[in-house]
C-alpha cells in the first residue's frame, strides 16, 4: 500500500517538472517568434525562426538594442532634436568690458573715472568743510577743526581730484584745482595737520574700497623720476612709515618738504596703474600735491 502511493507521487513530480521544461521551452519559442532577436538568449536554433539559425544576421536586433538605449523624453519622444532641426545657439559668456585708455594716458586702471561735474560737487562739498555757509559763500572766518567725519568726507573730495576721467579738458579742470588748493591750505592749521597725521595710518592700512581716496599728511624724503611720472616716497609722521606717492604732473615740492596729499590708494600699482612698474603693494596716486607753508 505504501509502495505504490510513493510510486504515484514520484510519476506526479516527473510529471510537473516535465511540464514546467516544456513550459519554458514553449515561452521561449513563443519569445522569439514574436518578440524578434533581443530574445535569442540561449542563442541556440529554433525551427522556423530564422534570426536564430547560425550565420543570420541581426540588423533588426542591433536597431532595437540602440533604440532601448537612447534616452527618451515624455510620451516616448526621443530627446535629441531632429535632424534637420539646427541646433539653437549657446549664449557666449559675458566678459569684462574693455576701456580705451588714451595712448598718452598714465593712470589707474579703473572702469568709472570721475567727471567734471563730479568734481563741481566735490569742490563745492570741500568749501563747505573749509567753513563755506554753502555752495555761493566763500569760505570765511576760522577754518573748522577736523573731526573723523570731515576727514573721511575730505577723502571723499580726494578721490574725485585723483581719479578723474582724462577726457576732461585741462582748462575745465585746472582751475578747479586751484580752487581746491586754496581750500586744502585753508584748513591745514596746525591741530589739523596733526589730526589728518593721525588718521591717515588707519587709512592707508584699512582702505574702505579699492581705489579709495584719502587725505594725506607727510615729509617728502625722496623724489625720483619714472617714465611719464614723478615717485615721492613720504614719511608718514605719526605712523613711522613711509608710502609711496605716483603723480602724473611735476611735483611743487621738494625734499624735507611737508605736503598734503589728495590722492587715492591704489593696491599693487605695479600691475594697476598704466605707466607704472614699481613693485610696492601699495601706493597713492596723487590728484593733488600742497606744499605747507614753513
Amino acid at each position: 500500500m505504501n509502495m505504490r502511493r510513493r510510486g504515484s507521487a514520484a510519476s506526479q513530480l516527473i510529471g510537473v517538472i516535465v511540464g514546467g521544461l516544456m513550459g519554458l521551452a514553449i515561452g521561449y519559442y513563443l519569445l522569439n517568434y514574436l518578440g524578434g532577436p533581443s530574445f535569442n538568449w540561449l542563442k541556440i536554433p529554433l525551427p522556423g525562426i530564422p534570426h536564430t539559425q547560425p550565420g543570420a544576421a541581426v540588423p533588426e536586433a542591433a536597431q532595437h538594442q540602440a533604440e532601448k538605449a537612447a534616452p527618451i523624453g515624455p510620451v516616448g519622444v526621443p530627446t535629441q532634436p531632429p535632424h534637420d532641426q539646427p541646433a539653437m545657439p549657446t549664449e557666449p559668456a559675458p566678459s569684462e568690458p574693455v576701456v580705451q585708455y588714451p595712448p598718452e594716458y598714465v593712470g589707474p586702471r579703473r572702469l568709472d573715472l570721475y567727471d567734471s561735474a563730479d568734481l563741481a560737487e566735490a569742490l563745492v562739498r570741500a568749501n563747505e568743510l573749509a567753513g563755506g555757509a554753502g555752495a555761493g559763500a566763500a569760505a570765511s572766518g576760522p577754518p573748522p577743526a577736523l573731526s573723523a567725519d570731515s576727514y573721511t568726507a575730505w577723502c571723499d573730495v580726494a578721490e574725485v581730484i585723483a581719479l578723474l576721467s582724462p577726457d576732461e579738458p585741462e582748462k575745465n579742470v585746472s582751475p578747479r584745482r586751484d580752487a581746491l588748493r586754496r581750500l586744502t591750505l585753508r584748513i591745514a592749521t596746525t591741530e589739523n595737520v596733526r589730526e589728518i597725521a593721525q588718521l591717515t595710518p588707519g587709512r592707508l592700512d584699512s582702505p574702505p574700497r579699492p581705489e579709495a581716496g584719502i587725505l594725506l599728511v607727510g615729509q617728502v624724503d625722496e623724489i625720483k623720476p619714472s617714465g611719464k611720472l614723478k615717485v615721492l616716497q613720504v614719511s608718514v609722521p605719526s605712523g613711522a612709515r613711509r608710502t609711496t606717492i605716483l603723480s602724473p604732473r611735476g611735483s611743487i615740492a621738494g625734499r624735507g618738504d611737508l605736503v598734503l596729499v589728495l590722492g587715492a590708494i591704489v593696491a599693487e600699482p605695479g600691475q594697476n596703474v598704466i605707466g607704472y612698474t614699481g613693485t610696492e603693494p601699495q601706493a597713492v596716486w596723487a590728484g593733488l600735491i600742497v606744499k605747507l607753508p614753513d
